[in-house]
């Protein structure tokens, strides 16, 4: 799913923009075979679509093969009167400016979901898309023999200060800050008592899907604060909260309504600490899974007042690694997530399903964790093992040429080999507990998949770069069944498949990763935690 979306966005942005450099060219070729009324359509109706599609705020729109026909026009035979290069030059003008003209005022705050509070503002460059659109028609008029030099530079030269005087109107507007003072207002009448922080990619929307739902059992008002304008949609699919963009520190401010006491953050990205440089409100770090990563005790978490993990093993990392935070700053959460979700028996006899969910290849060298470059080898040993195999990898992945490449190749291998194995597409389709769920056991790379998977009672095995690799000495690899990349995975899963030889030392970690409460049907320790959370800092 996450790998076709990708390619439907894809077509989406690059779709349009062949089919209209390949009206362009057809105009060229109209105008050199000398059918400049065919052209002026064809010119008129590329207006059209550029106007229609730039009537979408986020709309990116380029003027750029307009320009193209434009001058084409211009040069047709007979349009060689000085009014009409007049004309032709200011239409050109305008489709040049077009793309531009935002930049003179970046949105600073927009929100979505918030009641009375309008829609974002007017793009300045939407007069300007306007009025070249029409100019254009203008000299495709002209170019077809339709209308007269005089009309053409007058009517162009009308829309052209029409919408200078349109823009200019908006650029003033948008330099008093009137959208943030009106959602600011709106804010303030619904009084948020929270706010769940994101900064981070397009394809990071499964960090905030983790909690959101969780911090709304509170029964108070939250927001989502995001700080990148492309996230803003997606940011409003996955949630039923407001949802708020602020473009900048000062944006921020202008959001902290009183009444908030309380931001929830969801990763560690860097300009989260241009929220947390506000001490009157309290800080918490949820992260999006527990795991023996790096992330999972970077230094960086140090800078929240509260630190949520699940268990022991959460506040433990960061000392076995020399970060040191005050103990007091950790609260044990258990996994809430997993309530409910999760599956714990396996019914006697079932068929072996195995679910392979390889991490994302890291763009830093203690990141880099993924088994992706050796999941031809492991997929094809499960498969000659007897097993049926659900492949799921991480969202993340899809974001370089190469995974794509690497999990096309096991797409490949499973399709080819038939049977009732689950692809990246299939199984993208899912949740990842829907494909433990599904499993009998998993193939994993180091990543908080496999502290969760201790939940289910089932075994696993764990890539290890090496033996000596850092998570190799846990307690969470105690547990599971070492497969060292770039050796024969044969044997591991022989292992993996055959006598379940790990239970008891799974047992005896699962409290420490997912605390005391692992095994609870009911969410009270997390809902008391949320509830402290929100209290008013002292």
């Amino acid at each position: 799913m996450y790998l076709w979306d990708r390619y439907r966005r894809v077509l989406r942005r690059v779709l349009p923009r062949l089919l209209a450099w390949l009206a362009a060219i057809v105009v060229v070729l109209l105008v050199v075979l000398g059918q400049p009324l065919i052209a002026g359509v064809v010119t008129v109706l590329a207006a059209a679509a550029l106007w229609w599609q730039g009537r979408r705020p986020a709309a990116p729109t380029s003027g750029a093969v307009l320009v193209a026909m434009v001058v084409a026009l211009g040069v047709a035979p007979g349009a060689d009167d000085p009014r009409t290069a007049a004309a032709l030059l200011i239409a050109v003008a305008l489709l040049l400016i077009q793309p531009r003209a935002d930049r003179a005022v970046r949105p600073r705050v927009r929100a979505i979901g918030l009641g009375e509070a309008r829609p974002p503002l007017a793009r300045v460059s939407h007069p300007i898309l306007v009025a070249g659109c029409l100019a254009v028609v203008m000299i495709a008029l002209r170019a077809s023999g339709l209308v007269g030099e005089p009309v053409t530079l007058a009517v162009v030269a009308v829309v052209a200060v029409a919408g200078a005087l349109v823009a200019g109107a908006q650029l003033v507007r948008a330099r008093r800050r009137v959208d943030a003072t009106e959602v600011r207002a709106a804010l303030a009448r619904y009084a948020p008592r929270y706010a769940v922080y994101y900064s981070g990619p397009d394809e990071g929307a499964y960090q905030l899907e983790l909690w959101l739902a969780l911090l709304a059992r509170s029964g108070v008002p939250g927001v989502l604060i995001v700080r990148e304008l492309s996230f803003m949609p997606i940011a409003a699919a996955v949630s039923d909260a407001p949802v708020i963009y602020a473009e900048s520190v000062e944006a921020i401010e202008s959001v902290l309504v009183p009444g908030l006491t309380t931001v929830f953050y969801v990763n560690n990205e860097a300009r989260n600490a241009e929220m947390v440089r506000y001490p009157a409100l309290r800080h918490v770090h949820l992260g999006h899974g527990d795991s023996e990563k790096p992330s999972s005790y970077a230094a960086f978490t140090a800078i929240y007042d509260q630190i949520f993990v699940a268990g022991p093993a959460g506040a433990q990392r960061y000392a076995d690694h020399g970060v040191r935070i005050p103990a007091e700053k950790f609260v044990m959460i258990g996994r809430p997530q997993l309530v409910g979700v999760l599956e714990r028996a396996i019914e006697p006899g079932r068929p072996a399903t195995v679910l392979y969910a390889p991490t994302w290849r890291g763009s830093i060298s203690d990141m880099q964790l993924s088994s992706l470059d050796q999941g031809t080898a492991i997929v094809g040993a499960l498969i000659a093992a007897g097993a049926t195999v659900i492949f799921r990898p991480h969202p993340l992945s899809y974001r370089d040429a190469t995974s794509r490449a690497l999990i096309r190749q096991i797409d490949e291998v499973l399709a080819h080999d038939g049977g009732s194995h689950l692809g990246s597409r299939e199984a993208d389709a899912l949740t990842a507990f829907e494909c433990m769920n599904r499993s009998t056991a998993m193939v994993a790379d180091n990543s908080s998949l496999v502290p969760d998977y201790l939940f289910t009672d089932k075994p696993f095995a764990l890539c290890l770069p090496s033996l000596t690799a850092p998570v190799a000495g846990t307690r969470l690899a105690d547990a599971a069944i070492p497969l060292v990349l770039g050796t024969d995975p044969s044997e591991a899963v022989a292992r993996l498949l055959g006598s379940d030889e790990l239970a008891g030392k799974r047992a005896a970690v699962r409290a420490y990763y997912l605390g005391d409460s692992a095994l609870s049907t009911n969410l009270a320790t997390f809902d008391a935690a949320v509830q402290a959370a929100l209290a008013a800092k002292a």
